[in-house]
């Protein structure tokens, strides 16, 4: 049999501080400790189970929206008297590790689910190579979902990790994650047919196509209440396949999708139109001459937009330039809810495509196939 801490020894001490671990480390015949990761605002490992800090510190708000410095101000009360904070990953570690190097595990949950948190898998990778525990932190498996990764990024995962990395498709609208899954030979994932009816459609024509065209994902669910949907249009360009999978299952199986059938981008886990980005501007001012980039290193998202200044906005100031750039990010985030890097340009700079600007140049190399 084994027994794992949850959040440390929490019936008894504050989940998942410092002191928690501390007292679970000591109880005999313990198999590990399960903890949880977030990241704040300037990009450190915290450990902490809810995205909000309410109900376990004496602060308000969302923890990424905490520095770490911000963040150890918050107090957490242990009883007598005894105040506790939260802690980083590498704080554990240094409490945990000797015990670790005994045979002790640690169970990660990388809480990422509900927001995206750019670069966290790298890294809590990162820091375990750093400590040379590699074999101390038991990993088999992971379910990777909210935007489109290649087959490079999977054989990057996997390599880093020692894991297998499996895909997984979902959308808010039918029941979020879990629509559909990919089996042990990842070769696209079998959709959940005791509660979805999935067909590909002409996205131009809606005429239903057979297996092995590609078009538009549609689905119907059977089993959703309150709020069904009948031929709910995803967007989602990809082929199906109804023949027996060679792991034995007999579901309908999807290809990883292909492309779009309308012009939303997916950013850091976040649905983009350009028709919101162009909202901002037209707001501000500026012209609907602009140009997105979106590109992805060491397998983080980028996005960029370039805009056109009017002759009359020109200036070789470049405070004032500045200025305007800032105030775009910061409606931008308020709009999108992530980073978006804004550069203006000079007039008449942003290249057309027979006379059009061409409006977004994707260099992620998603959708293959």
């Amino acid at each position: 049999m084994k027994i794992w801490a949850h959040r440390g020894c929490s019936l008894m001490y504050p989940e998942n501080t410092l002191l928690a671990f501390e007292k679970a480390a000591e109880l005999k015949g313990l198999t590990g400790i399960e903890l949880d990761i977030q990241l704040t605002k300037d990009g450190y490992l915290a450990v902490c189970h809810d995205e909000k800090v309410d109900r376990t510190t004496d602060g308000r708000g969302m923890l990424r929206d905490f520095t770490l410095a911000e963040l150890k101000e918050l107090r957490i009360d242990a009883g007598e008297g005894r105040v506790e904070r939260i802690p980083t990953m590498e704080e554990v570690l240094d409490l945990l590790e000797p015990r670790l190097r005994e045979g002790l595990q640690i169970n990660i949950e990388l809480k990422n689910s509900m927001l995206p948190y750019e670069g966290m898998e790298e890294k809590i990778i990162g820091l375990i190579r750093e400590r040379g525990l590699q074999d101390k932190i038991q990993l088999k498996a992971g379910i990777f979902g909210a935007e489109a990764w290649t087959e490079e990024m999977r054989h990057d995962i996997e390599e880093k990790l020692g894991i297998k990395a499996y895909d997984i498709y979902g959308l808010t609208e039918i029941s979020g994650p879990g629509v559909s899954f990919e089996c042990s030979e990842q070769t696209g994932m079998h959709i959940n047919e005791d509660h979805f009816i999935a067909e590909v459609i002409n996205p131009k024509t809606g005429e239903v196509l057979p297996d092995g065209e590609k078009g538009e994902l549609v689905f119907t669910s059977i089993t959703k209440e309150a709020f069904p949907l009948i031929r709910y249009r995803t967007r989602d360009i990809c082929i199906l396949s109804h023949e027996k999978c060679s792991c034995g299952r007999t579901h309908v199986k999807m290809t990883k999708p292909l492309g779009r059938s309308d012009d939303m981008l997916i950013v850091k886990g976040v649905n983009v139109f350009p028709s919101q980005i162009e909202t901002v501007l037209l707001n501000q001012g500026y012209p609907a001459n602009y140009q997105i980039i979106v590109d992805r290193h060491h397998n983080s998202d980028t996005i960029e937009v370039q805009v056109e200044m009017t002759p009359e906005m020109f200036s070789d100031n470049a405070g004032v330039v500045s200025a305007r750039e800032k105030k775009l990010v910061d409606d931008l985030k308020a709009m999108l809810g992530i980073f978006v890097k804004v550069k203006l340009v000079n007039p008449k700079t942003i290249t057309r495509s027979e006379g059009k600007t061409v409006r977004v140049i994707d260099r992620r190399n998603l959708y293959q196939g």
